[in-house]
Order: structure tokens, then sequence, then C-alpha cells
């Protein structure tokens, strides 16, 4: 019987010869210089994880979030409003960490635009000095869409202040560098 290449099964050796190489594996010459980065053997038995030690350059963490609808619904009833073109603050009054969330409905835009506006948000927020045991709700009106950073965190910390959100005006401290 001939294959395609018009060779009897007869004639096939049935051993591979070794001179055939594995087609997947490079040759000598694929990387003559060597690896980029020589590596290290792995050390056998348990290792230790890696563990995120202090930031770089005082590097400040976010602050603690509200999460769910009930949370937001009990700062909206029970803490005070302050509301300016571009946001609303809500401030809450309890015991515990500071806690914030942020509330960028579809009116704002697209989801490409209120997730910016988002991040932004929380970006100002964790530079920003605020006073502990209270929650603090920021809600973005469609105008923050179109807004500078300027002028969204200078409005921002504004609502924050006439809330007495702030413990002083300014930033965090460690938040300088970068």
């Amino acid at each position: 019987m001939q294959d395609e290449e018009g060779v009897l099964e007869a004639d096939v050796p049935a051993e591979a010869s070794e001179a055939q190489a594995d087609p997947r594996v490079p040759g000598p010459d694929a990387h003559a210089r060597g690896p980029e980065r020589p590596q290290a053997q792995a050390a056998e038995g348990p290792q230790a994880a890696d563990r995120v030690s202090t930031p770089p350059c005082g590097r400040l963490s976010p602050w603690p979030t509200l999460r769910t609808r009930r949370e937001f619904q009990a700062v909206y009833a029970e803490g005070k409003r302050h509301g300016g073109t571009l946001l609303v603050v809500y401030r809450r009054v309890r015991p515990g960490p500071t806690r914030v969330g942020i509330s960028v409905g579809r009116k704002v835009g697209k989801a490409v635009v209120r997730n910016r506006l988002r991040r932004r948000i929380r970006e100002i927020l964790r530079l920003l000095p605020l006073r502990p045991d209270q929650e603090v709700v920021v809600v973005a009106r469609s105008q923050a869409a179109q807004a500078t950073w300027e002028g969204l965190r200078g409005e921002l910390m504004g609502l924050l202040d006439a809330s007495g959100a702030l413990v002083r005006a300014g930033l965090r401290e460690g938040a300088s560098c970068g």
C-alpha cells in the first residue's frame, strides 16, 4: 500500500531514526546568547509567601468602602446632604473606621466614562484627610463627566469641608510624594 509520497509501508523502517530532532524544541543556535535572565534553581520544600511590605514613598491605601445597597441607603437616610454642581456628598457620623462609597449613575455616561469618573473620585478621596468615625457617600452628577481634575477636586474638597468630613484642609499625611 502506497501513501501520498509514493512510499510503500514495507519500505518504512520499524524503528524511528535517532537523527530526527523534535520539531518543537529549538536548535542549538536558537538562543546563542543564552537565557535573557538567568534563573536560580527552585528551592525544595515549602517556601515563605511574598508579603507586601510598607508601600514605597509612603503610598496611601484607599479608604474602606461601603459595598451593599443597605449600607448606602442608611447613609442616604440618616446622613446630612451637601450638594454642588458636579457632586453630592452624604455624611453620616457613626463609630468605627471611616468608610467611603461612590455612586455614579448611568445618566453620567457609558461604562468607560463612569469608571473613569469613579477612579478619579477614589483617588481624590485617597489623598484627603478624612475624620474617623463616619461614612461618606459621593454621588456624581452628569456634569462631572466633563469636569477637569482641578474642578472635581476643588468641589469635592469644598463639599467635604462643608459637611465636616475633613480633618483639616490639605492632603493626607504622606500624600505629597509620587
